[in-house]
């Protein structure tokens, strides 16, 4: 696991301010939780949905499921991808 720069900082400072955070992978659940522990973020993120769960991105389900989760509009969710199946 390689976190992009500035990321394992960006994150603790995301949610000490509030932000409600969570993932959205094309990972499986087992790999998921593998990289989270790894990174060592676990514990900062609310919530997370998995390939082995969801259909996969570019499918919208697991941002859906995740804005559902925490009552939040469109309009209020910023999605930061690292793949063209982000886009």
């Amino acid at each position: 696991l390689r976190l992009f720069d500035g990321v394992a900082q960006l994150i603790p400072e995301l949610a000490e301010a509030g932000y409600l955070l969570a993932v959205a992978t094309g990972k499986s659940r087992l790999g998921l939780d593998r990289a989270l522990k790894t990174s060592g973020l676990a514990s900062l993120f609310h919530d997370s949905r998995c390939a082995d769960e969801c259909f996969s991105k570019p499918h919208p389900q697991m941002l859906e499921e995740l804005m559902t989760a925490f009552a939040v509009e469109p309009v209020q969710t910023l999605m930061i991808g690292d793949t063209t199946h982000d886009l």
